[in-house]
């Protein structure tokens, strides 16, 4: 999501560009680890700002997953990947 900020502060495509495939590996290791099911919530555990690990569903890990998501959707979408 901090990725997405960025570019939508700036508004450069070039530079959202040549992070793309970096922000998209990232997801895509999140979504395997976490979230296995693509049930849309981080099923598996997973660390956290407090230093635990949660297990099973957690709202507050979740919404960052989901909002991280939505972000890689409008990116996508605007660099001609919404196939990926």
């Amino acid at each position: 999501m901090k990725v997405y900020r960025e570019w939508q502060i700036a508004g450069d495509e070039q530079w959202l560009k040549a992070r793309y495939p970096l922000v998209r590996r990232s997801l895509e290791y999140s979504i395997r680890t976490w979230d296995p099911g693509r049930k849309g919530a981080l099923m598996e555990p997973h660390h956290n700002t407090y230093d635990i690990e949660f297990w099973g569903p957690d709202i507050m890990c979740t919404s960052f997953y989901l909002g991280a998501l939505r972000a890689m959707v409008e990116m996508a979408a605007v660099l001609g990947h919404e196939e990926d």
